[in-house]
C-alpha cells in the first residue's frame, strides 16, 4: 500500500478466482494472475530508487539495464476482462463430447464423457461405463474437474 499512498504509484495486481478440486470438493480460490509480480505506473526517473527500496518490492523487472515498460493497453485489455477492475473470474465452461473426471463421491477420479449442459441448475449429464454397460448420470458442475 505504500506504493499507493506514500508514493502515489498507481499499482495493478490482477487476480483469477476459479475453482480448484480439493479433497473434499471443488473450491473458489483467489490467486495472483502474474504470482510475484504487480504492475506499477510512475516515473521512472523521479520515483524509481523510491519504488525499488519500497516494502515487498524486491526489484523493478528490468531488460538490458532499462525497466521494462508495459503498453497501456494491455493493462487495459487485462483489466477488461476484469470488468474493469482487478479480479478475473475464471466460468466453469463444459462442452458435449469434452472428457472429465469425476471430483466427489464413490466415483471419484473416474473419467467419463460430457453428454450434456444445464447451466441453468448448474448440472451436466456425463456418459459413464458401470458394468461394461454405457449409462448417462447427472452431476452437478462441484461434482467435476476438468480433464
Amino acid at each position: 500500500m505504500r506504493l499507493q499512498n506514500d508514493l502515489n504509484v498507481e499499482v495493478f495486481c490482477p487476480m483469477m478466482r476459479f475453482r480448484r478440486v480439493r479433497r473434499s470438493g471443488k473450491v473458489w480460490v483467489t490467486e495472483a494472475m502474474f504470482p510475484g509480480y504487480l504492475f506499477g505506473k510512475f516515473d521512472y526517473l523521479e520515483k524509481g530508487r523510491l519504488v525499488a527500496t519500497a516494502p515487498g518490492v524486491a526489484k523493478i523487472l528490468k531488460f538490458g539495464g532499462a525497466p521494462v515498460p508495459v503498453e497501456d493497453r494491455i493493462i487495459a485489455e487485462i483489466s477488461a476482462h476484469a470488468n474493469g477492475g482487478q479480479l478475473v473470474e475464471i466460468p466453469e465452461e463444459f462442452v458435449p463430447g469434452e472428457e472429465v473426471r469425476l471430483a466427489g463421491g464413490v466415483f471419484e477420479g473416474v473419467h467419463v464423457l460430457v453428454t450434456r449442459v444445464l447451466p441453468a441448475r448448474q448440472r451436466i449429464v456425463v456418459l459413464f461405463q458401470m458394468l461394461g454397460m454405457p449409462r448417462e448420470i447427472e452431476v452437478g458442475y462441484d461434482q467435476v474437474a476438468a480433464r
